[in-house]
């Protein structure tokens, strides 16, 4: 129980471990990301000043580009996120079904054990009164040698 408890915490730990590194990483990949679309946006309005026109479809079109991107980053982190979650659902079922199959193991051992020792009782008691009958009669038949050798 001990040990099981222990690698369970110990896994828990890697697993939390893992997915703090995970969201790290991904943060600074937005970071780096937002960084570079900012530099993108500042090159194309820089080369851009001689019409007003061109600055301001290239920034549309840039923003544009730069919203379709971060959305498919935040959708591909929505779907991790999901899978996450249902890993962890799965994994409670899992324990769950494990922990009730164990406990109807533990019952089912409980009562067949506790039907062999009521049959062992019942052969002791029986053993007991064929014993102590076989006394009380080897007693009394000594009981009559002895008054017969001495009477």
């Amino acid at each position: 129980q001990f040990r099981a408890m222990v690698h369970q915490q110990r896994v828990c730990t890697s697993i939390q471990c893992w997915w703090r590194r995970a969201m790290a990483t991904s943060h600074l990949m937005a970071l780096r990301v937002q960084r570079n679309a900012a530099r993108t946006i500042q090159r194309a309005f820089r080369g851009s000043k001689a019409n007003d026109r061109t600055k301001v479809s290239a920034a549309i079109l840039i923003q544009s580009q730069w919203r379709a991107f971060w959305t498919l980053v935040q959708y591909k982190i929505a779907i991790f996120d999901i899978i996450a979650g249902q890993s962890c659902a799965r994994r409670y079922l899992a324990l769950k079904s494990f922990r009730d199959h164990l406990y109807a193991i533990i019952r089912i051992q409980a009562f067949a054990r506790g039907f062999l020792a009521r049959l062992e009782l019942a052969r002791r008691k029986r053993w007991f009164l064929v014993n102590k009958s076989a006394v009380a009669i080897q007693s009394a038949l000594r009981r009559y040698d002895c008054k017969k050798k001495f009477c």
